[in-house]
């Protein structure tokens, strides 16, 4: 008999255990499949919300922060956020 959520058990899994890289920070996460990205990164105090950010898996394809978790990440999967860079100060 395979243990739940191994290789070998034939049921998916309810939940989606991923890593959130921002700029040097980790952060380990494990999301109900149906939780919506967005609304995920935003409760662990990701910054999200400047437009020009993007929300990346390891291939680099751009994630849907509107859409949920499980549908567009594979458990043990890695998120990046790349923030863009601060305007610099004029003296």
């Amino acid at each position: 008999m395979a243990a739940p959520g191994s290789a070998t058990d034939a049921r998916p899994q309810s939940h989606v255990r991923l890593v959130v890289a921002v700029g040097a920070e980790q952060r380990h996460v494990a999301l109900r499949r149906d939780v919506v990205l967005g609304d995920a990164l935003r409760a662990a105090l990701v910054p999200i919300d400047d437009p020009a950010t993007l929300v990346l898996d390891s291939a680099g394809q751009r994630l849907d922060v509107r859409a949920a978790v499980g549908r567009q990440v594979a458990d043990g999967g890695a998120l990046h956020v790349v923030r863009p860079a601060p305007r610099p100060r004029r003296h």
